[in-house]
């Protein structure tokens, strides 16, 4: 899961809708995921000062995997800093930094829960 801090909220939904695909692109890429598994979130912000002078995404829940090494995470933020850094510059003239923090979930350790609805 993604949660972008920091994006004002005067955006089109069509406009915030390209960046998530953009979004889920690239970090599907990067860990062999498809674009449905992949959520991406805006949180509120209370406070309205300040919005989209830094963007910072966090990377959360993410399971912990041999195959998910410090190489493959430090990859991942830089694909995610990429496509928000894109972003930014087309949209945000006042943005002077795109962070990523990759957050790690430990499956076995920690609790986690899903439900999904069945179609058909």
């Amino acid at each position: 899961m993604l949660k972008v801090y920091g994006m004002p909220s005067s955006f089109a939904q069509e406009t915030l809708g390209d960046l998530i695909d953009s979004l889920q692109i690239a970090s599907g890429s990067v860990l062999g995921l498809s674009t449905g598994e992949i959520s991406v979130f805006f949180p509120a912000d209370l406070v309205q000062r300040g919005l989209g002078e830094e963007l910072v995404c966090f990377v959360d829940g993410l399971f912990e995997k041999p195959e998910r090494t410090r190489s493959l995470r430090r990859t991942l933020a830089s694909a995610i800093v990429s496509k928000l850094s894109m972003f930014v510059l087309e949209y945000l003239p006042q943005c002077g930094k795109v962070e990523a923090i990759i957050n790690r979930f430990n499956q076995d350790a920690d609790g986690f829960a899903v439900w999904e609805r069945r179609s058909g």
